[in-house]
């Protein structure tokens, strides 16, 4: 789970960086999909993110908070995506079987990790669609692929940003 949450954060991190080269029209511009713009399947994205994490935290399910602009979107989102991943590594280190209650049942830490890591890896997915169909050029590669043939140092790297948060 450790090594699939670096990498959430990585891919997310290229996502975010490629993102921020859109132009406001280019961000808003509606295309047939889950979520119709780049900006709001970011918003999703982010909000699921924002809103397992308060789960994590045994606490009910909060959306995230309103802003306007793209840089405050992605800087969120970012900032989302970290605090996301230090909370569960240190769930998984000090709680290795523990559940949340989700709906009406109970669902292990790992899965709901899972769960929002692969969630990401979906809408990535879209976003890089959008983006392509708007006219964003030269789209990330963010499959777990390229995150494993990254030098270890930069894994490692990621790590520590975490650990530092």
């Amino acid at each position: 789970m450790e090594q699939y949450l670096m990498y959430t954060i990585w891919a997310n991190d290229q996502l975010i960086q490629w993102l921020h080269s859109a132009d406001e029209t280019t961000w808003e511009e509606k295309r047939p999909s889950s979520f119709s713009s780049l900006n709001e399947t970011t918003r999703h994205l982010w909000n699921a993110e924002y809103g397992w994490l308060t789960r994590l935290k045994d606490k009910p399910w909060e959306s995230i908070p309103q802003v306007s602009t793209k840089d405050d979107v992605l800087n969120g989102w970012q900032t989302t995506s970290r605090a996301l991943a230090k909370y569960g590594l240190s769930l998984l280190s000090n709680d290795p079987n523990g559940t949340r209650r989700v709906g009406d049942g109970e669902m292990r830490i790992d899965d709901i990790i899972h769960h929002v890591c692969n969630h990401a890896t979906y809408h990535r997915g879209q976003l890089i669609t959008i983006g392509r169909q708007v006219g964003l050029n030269n789209p990330p590669r963010t499959d777990y692929v390229y995150f494993m043939q990254l030098d270890a140092q930069i894994i490692e790297s990621y790590k520590r940003q975490v650990s530092a948060e």
